[in-house]
């Protein structure tokens, strides 16, 4: 879904003007999967209080030359960017006046604990895009180690293959579906959200 490259403009009603709305999560660590600050938290589950156990996939992809937010994201805040989103291949068309935000995602750790895991500028596609991206790069820019060789497949059986928050010494376990990587996630529900800021 996300192409080769994207441009991006500021929408024209909010042209100008700064939100001195500001959302914080609580931090394990101080950076996590995109550009400025990244942010985890971890929360206790209640399964009562969840909205929704629909689980999609967090893919790796390094194709996508930023994060882009699929169905199991919730927006809480837009930049005010839109971004034109350019395919692979000129002779489809680009996706058009996609909103630049700030989005969180529940992800159930094997261990029974939930974290919050929040995107700073992605590409927000929603319901139109049941799996969201993570780009490797771009995680691995903001300090976070990205393992995504199959155990089975490095040398001596020794990667961990995991998402791991070097700040909080936190690994998470990646998934394979046929070749590729990824968490599954799910919408966090509101009072995940609200004990995760």
């Amino acid at each position: 879904m996300a192409g080769d490259f994207m441009s991006s403009r500021k929408l024209a009603n909010t042209a100008g003007k700064k939100s001195n709305k500001k959302t914080r999560i609580s931090m394990i660590s101080t950076r996590c999967i995109s550009a400025d600050s990244r942010n985890i938290a971890r929360v206790r589950s209640n399964r009562q209080c969840q909205d929704s156990l629909r689980y999609e996939n967090c893919e790796l992809d390094s194709r996508a030359d930023t994060c882009c937010a699929g169905s199991t994201f919730k927006v809480i805040e837009y930049t005010g960017q839109i971004c034109n989103v350019y395919p692979y291949c000129p002779k489809y068309k680009p996706r058009t006046d996609i909103p630049v935000v700030k989005a969180v995602t529940a992800y159930d750790h094997p261990n029974g604990d939930t974290f919050i895991l929040c995107l700073n500028q992605a590409l927000n596609f929603g319901d139109k895009r049941p799996n969201s991206l993570l780009n490797q790069n771009q995680l691995r820019y903001n300090g976070i180690v990205v393992n995504d060789c199959p155990t089975f497949l490095s040398p001596n059986h020794e990667s961990p293959h995991s998402i791991y928050f070097p700040d909080s010494d936190l690994h998470l376990p990646l998934s394979l579906n046929g070749c590729i990587s990824y968490l599954p996630t799910r919408i966090p529900s509101e009072c995940e959200i609200d004990e995760g800021t």
